[in-house]
């Protein structure tokens, strides 16, 4: 059975192969993987100082 995705995974595949070689992906570097993701309180830091500042430049308007 198909669903509405299977569509859009077989057009990224025929765009991906049709245009492989120009892109020449076997050039492109590996990435990273010694660089850890982000920790939660940095995310959660981040999430509060920008609804501070959210709320300090809607009260400035």
């Amino acid at each position: 059975m198909r669903d509405e995705w299977s569509s859009f995974a077989d057009l990224l595949a025929d765009l991906i192969t049709k245009y492989a070689a120009e892109i020449d992906i076997d050039s492109l570097p590996d990435p990273d993987m010694s660089a850890s993701p982000p920790q939660k309180e940095t995310i959660m830091d981040f999430s509060v100082n920008s609804a501070a500042l959210e709320v300090e430049n809607e009260l400035a308007a």
